[in-house]
């Protein structure tokens, strides 16, 4: 979901932030690997994104990171 921010591994933010399991419709935050988003059944493009926009603002808030994807958004 989101790449390195320089040589630390996204995921060691992602855990920082507490929300492992978070979920938003059909999309849940992994609690096995942070870094990935689980489609539980019927997630829309719209729950991924709200899951790891939810992701990237608490990053930022609690420890001043800007994460930055790992893929390109078209259309959102």
């Amino acid at each position: 979901m989101f790449r390195k921010c320089g040589e630390t591994p996204a995921a060691i933010y992602i855990e920082k932030t507490g929300l492992k399991g978070l979920k938003i419709g059909g999309a849940r935050l992994s609690e096995k690997h942070c870094n990935f988003i689980v489609n539980e059944g019927g997630a829309s493009s719209n729950d991924f994104f709200e899951v790891a926009e939810t992701v990237r603002k608490k990053a930022l808030e609690t420890q001043g990171v800007t994460l930055e994807y790992e893929v390109e958004k078209i259309g959102w």
